[in-house]
């Protein structure tokens, strides 16, 4: 009895252990979800995260198997769906950057370090981190890739570098002379060049002897009220700009516009002047009058119309051309708005373009408009415009050249409808060639079927393809929009596909490789060399491989000084003979006599098999 009371004693300490794991259970599981909710609830925490900063963020594998993008990573690779993971990154990338960015993975694995290194990616500049990370819960290597959009400054910096050295190399090789002084002594402090070569002084001269001869350099003397006048308008206005005669170190006089800015050099005020010799525009201006009267003259006598307005867009200048374009006399027109010229609808387009051209956007400009005539009709006029400016550079109007073009529309239009239909018979011309070239290589075809000597059939044959070579050509013209050149590369695909099919019966493999530059060659030409070609193939069919199952044939083709192209098999080679000139057959000879007609040079080699070098 006492074993048995002892055994219930156990078993009840057996249930009540299991009762306390079990309890103890349910709570890790509770535990355990606590864990896994908090886990979650980070990871999207952390995924807001990444995709609030303002860098990108790409983890992957080092097969470049995404596993992480951020909302920056996919905008940056343009990638819009939401589920990438799996997929790889360097699908995303051009063929360049993937290879620097597996470069930097493979150094980064290696090295067990970060590697930093700049990208351009689509246009823009990226400083880019790489990693290697180890998760050592999940015991997975991975690569993390942060990447930051720098092309603000970089761009920033190059041109501020560009900018400063430009800015250098302007002052000192400007075409106009540039000094400077010191606002509060006048001072000269520095001057470029150009400076000394208008005065006529060394290279070499100190800055005090140039301030010193400068300030004697004025043909007519400043006096001391006019100096106080010129700072004052300076100080008041920020500049200043006057003409002055000067003489110059070896006593040669020239004219000179010059003007004054006061700016502001490291916390120093300081004027720069500007000088601009302007000797010749002054001895122009003093011829100006004497043309103005030849160029009336000229004007008048002018084949083409010339209509001049002011500033205010009437007219001042109107020919006899003009009168008969437009059939206004020129008492009807001076004074009145160029608006009478055209339909209200254009006024706003007419405004628009005067607009232009005053402002300088336009500053010479061909157009053609339809306009009014004086009897209501509607013309073309070609109209050359420009705008005319004194000697000031000011804006004083614009000067129109104008040539009624309305019978030479007609007439081009008459041209362009011939000439479409002439294209239309010279298309048809060459699509009916194609039909006859394929006719008479049909009848070659059935001629071959119906003999049984293997002569004469292998004749036929060859002149069925010499027949295809040609009928190539007048299909890809009939094609084409160019009815006098043929692009050799798609001529000769198609020709050596055509070759190919011919000899598909026969149980050899046989390979053509095509290495040509893409050009077109003129009809004559090129019907010349698919002639000869198509020999050249058809002989390396027929005899480069009867000892194999399969060979290959390359043909180059290309254009240097001269045309030059090669037929090449890695077959038996050509038959031996003491000189290759010496070798003679019916295809050969045939080669030599197009060779010939094409001016050109034939070379026939045994080199690895049989090569043919022509070059024209």
């Amino acid at each position: 009895m006492s074993e048995l009371k002892d055994l219930k004693k156990q078993i009840a300490v057996i249930t009540e252990n299991l009762l306390s794991a079990k309890n103890e259970v349910q709570k890790l599981n509770l535990e355990i979800n606590s864990i896994q909710q908090k886990l979650i609830s980070s990871d999207f925490r952390l995924n807001d995260f990444s995709n609030s900063i303002p860098f990108s963020i790409f983890e992957i594998f080092e097969n470049g198997e995404i596993i992480f993008l951020n909302s920056l990573s996919k905008e940056i690779l343009n990638i819009k769906d939401n589920i990438i993971k799996g997929e790889n990154i360097f699908k995303y990338l051009p063929s360049q950057v993937a290879n620097d960015v597996k470069h930097n993975i493979e150094l980064a694995v290696n090295s067990k370090s970060k590697v930093s290194s700049v990208f351009k990616l689509n246009g823009k500049y990226f400083k880019v981190l790489t990693f290697p990370r180890f998760d050592e819960i999940t015991n997975e290597k991975s690569i993390i890739i942060l990447s930051e959009d720098i092309t603000l400054q970089i761009e920033s910096e190059t041109e501020l570098n560009f900018k400063t050295i430009l800015l250098s190399k302007v002052y000192e090789e400007a075409p106009d002379g540039f000094m400077i002084f010191e606002f509060e002594s006048d001072k000269l402090i520095s001057c470029n060049k150009k400076l000394k070569e208008m005065f006529e002084l060394s290279e070499l001269s100190y800055i005090s002897d140039i301030n010193n001869f400068i300030r004697s350099a004025r043909v007519k003397s400043l006096s001391e009220t006019d100096k106080e006048i010129i700072i004052n308008q300076v100080k008041i206005y920020g500049f200043f700009e006057d003409e002055v005669e000067y003489k110059t170190y070896k006593g040669n006089n020239f004219w000179a516009s010059y003007s004054i800015k006061l700016l502001n050099l490291e916390n120093e005020e300081v004027f720069l002047i500007r000088l601009s010799d302007i000797s010749e525009i002054k001895k122009i201006n003093k011829q100006l009058f004497l043309d103005k009267q030849k160029r009336t003259l000229q004007i008048e006598q002018s084949p083409l119309g010339y209509i001049e307005w002011n500033e205010k867009f009437e007219v001042v200048e109107w020919n006899k051309s003009s009168e008969k374009i437009f059939g206004y006399t020129k008492h009807e027109v001076i004074g009145k708005s160029a608006y009478f010229l055209v339909e209200k609808k254009l006024k706003v387009v007419l405004d628009e373009y005067w607009n232009d051209i005053k402002s300088g956007k336009i500053i010479g400009e061909q157009k053609v408009y339809e306009n009014l005539t004086n009897s209501g009709a509607l013309i073309k006029v070609n109209w050359f415009s420009t705008g005319l400016y004194d000697t000031n550079g000011k804006f004083t109007g614009i000067g129109c050249l104008i040539e009624n073009i309305t019978e030479q529309l007609k007439n081009e239009a008459e041209i362009n409808l011939q000439l479409q239909e002439k294209e239309l018979l010279l298309s048809e011309v060459h699509h009916r060639v194609k039909n006859n070239l394929a006719i008479i290589s049909g009848l070659l075809f059935m001629q071959s079927e119906s003999v049984d000597d293997p002569k004469i059939k292998q004749i036929l044959t060859e002149s069925q393809s010499r027949i295809k070579s040609m009928a190539i050509i007048h299909d890809q013209l009939y094609k084409s929009e160019n009815f006098s050149e043929i692009n050799i590369q798609d001529y000769l695909k198609e020709l050596t596909r055509k070759i190919a099919s011919s000899y598909s019966s026969t149980d050899k493999k046989i390979d053509i490789d095509i290495e040509s530059s893409n050009f077109a060659l003129p009809i004559s030409q090129a019907l010349t060399i698919g002639l000869i070609i198509n020999e050249l193939v058809i002989n390396s069919y027929k005899y480069a491989f009867a000892n194999t199952s399969k060979g290959k044939i390359k043909i180059r083709f290309n254009k240097k000084d001269k045309y030059f192209f090669s037929v090449k098999d890695n077959g038996v080679g050509y038959p031996l003979a003491e000189k290759m000139e010496d070798v003679s057959s019916l295809g050969i000879n045939l080669i030599r006599i197009l060779v010939q007609q094409l001016k050109g040079e034939v070379k026939f080699i045994n080199e690895n098999g049989a090569v043919c070098n022509i070059s024209f």
